[in-house]
This record gives structure tokens, sequence and C-alpha cells, in this order.
């Protein structure tokens, strides 16, 4: 003779247990070891698959961080080592790297609409902001410059210097005429200033 058991005993029989056990509505956590397939830097996930285990799983959208915004975020290195925690009601994320590619750290604006404060830490290069403003001066490369600036000084530098050719070639007196035309004075030629050595390109700056 059999049983006829009502409709969803199943989930209720299991739901019982729960209870009884303690485990009802309960978040189950584990910690898996894995490698990291892809990255998504702008949505601050990752795909990997597990290496330990009895089973080789792949855990899709595997967070990096709270969520994709302002924060602290560290990018893993594809085909490196992560330990995830991984649930039965949450995302699973990273807990800890074995190499990384980059680093960032925003942090909001307190003015409204204002844009975040930014730095980014990758591949040995250093960008705060938007970079915008290029690399930083290396003061120790500076000795001997003014608060004018390099630039500056050639610019004022060639100022005073077509003074001095315009005096000479306009002057009444045909001997200094003479000289300036044999010395072959006329509009310098002014390099561009060279900061390559002054900037350093690794750490660039912006607004």
């Amino acid at each position: 003779m059999g049983y006829n058991f009502p409709p969803g005993w199943e989930r209720q029989w299991a739901t019982m247990i729960q209870k009884h056990a303690g485990t009802y509505l309960r978040d189950i956590v584990g910690v898996v070891v894995c490698t990291v397939n892809t990255v998504n830097s702008a949505n601050r996930t990752c795909t990997c698959t597990s290496v330990s285990g009895n089973a080789q799983v792949t855990y899709l959208n595997v967070q990096l961080m709270a969520g994709s915004n302002n924060g602290f975020v560290v990018i893993p290195a594809v085909g490196s080592t992560v330990i995830i925690a991984a649930s039965k009601r949450n995302n699973p994320f990273v807990l800890m790297y074995s190499a990384i590619s980059e680093v960032s750290i925003s942090i909001a604006s307190s003015q409204q609409g204002g844009n975040p404060t930014t730095y980014d830490f990758k591949s040995g290069l250093q960008q705060f902001n938007d970079g915008s403003y290029g690399g930083l001066i290396a003061a120790k490369n500076m000795v001997g410059e003014t608060d004018m600036g390099l630039q500056n000084q050639l610019t004022a530098l060639n100022t005073q210097l077509q003074t001095l050719i315009t005096l000479i070639t306009s002057t009444a007196y045909p001997g200094l005429q003479a000289a300036a035309v044999a010395a072959t004075f006329g509009t310098p030629d002014l390099p561009t200033a060279d900061f390559s050595q002054i900037v350093n390109p690794l750490i660039t700056h912006g607004k």
C-alpha cells in the first residue's frame, strides 16, 4: 500500500530539517582556491576556476569590491591564484591575491556632481586623477632653476636678444652696422625647451 504525499512535501520536509538543524535561511560560505581566467576592470569582477575540491567549478562575476563605483579595488593578474569566498545567497568575492596587475583608489567628491579623486597604480606607472598635466617634475634635476621655469627664461632671453639685434642693426654708427652685417645677425632660432630630464613620465597627475 503506497502513501499519497501532498504536493510540495519534499520542500516542507527540507525546511523542517533545516529549522531543526539551525541552518534555515542561513548562508553557507565556503573558501575556494581558484585560477583567474578573465578580468573585467570596468565592472570590478573576474571569472575564475577552482583548483581545490573534488571537481573544477568556474565562478562567474566574482566581485573584486562591494560595488562598481568609488572605493578601493585590487585587480588580479590573469592566470594568477586567488582565494575566494563562495556562498549560496551572494555573489562570490575575492579574499586574497597571489599577483595583481593594478590597484585603484577612488574617493568620492564632497561637492555635488564633482569628479572623484583617483589614484591608479599599474605596471610601474602611477596616475593621480586624469593624468592630463603629464609627469611630475623631478625636483633633483631642477637645481639652478628660478621660479619662472626653463621655458619662460628662454622666452625672456629671446625678447632681450631681439631688442639688442634691433638696436645694433638700426644704429646710426656705420661701424656697428657693418659689424652686425658681418656677424649675420638675424632672427634667432630659439629651440624648444627639452624637459625630458626634469619630468618623470612614470608618475602623472591631472585634474
